[in-house]
């Protein structure tokens, strides 16, 4: 005599497309590809948003590579390049 429960089990399995295992693989790996891509990209455009909307500049001058700061290795160290 067999379980009535274990027969509902097979006739549901057995309505079930046979690929399904890799389509829900596939799916799953799609969500990990797109939640890595929104961990490594959207904290970084948020926080350039918000210095947008802040006013904050500090890091766009700071990274400024025509810096005063910085010296000009393309002229002598005493030498002030047109227009500095």
């Amino acid at each position: 005599m067999s379980n009535s429960f274990k027969q509902l089990q097979e006739a549901r399995e057995a309505l079930l497309p046979t690929d399904l295992e890799g389509r829900v693989g596939q799916q799953f790996g799609n969500y990990v590809n797109i939640s890595n891509a929104i961990e490594t990209y959207i904290p970084g455009t948020v926080n350039i948003a918000l210095r947008f909307i802040s006013g904050d500049t500090r890091t766009i001058v700071d990274n400024n590579p025509f810096s005063d700061d910085e010296p000009d290795w393309r002229f002598p160290p005493n030498f002030r390049a047109p227009g500095r």
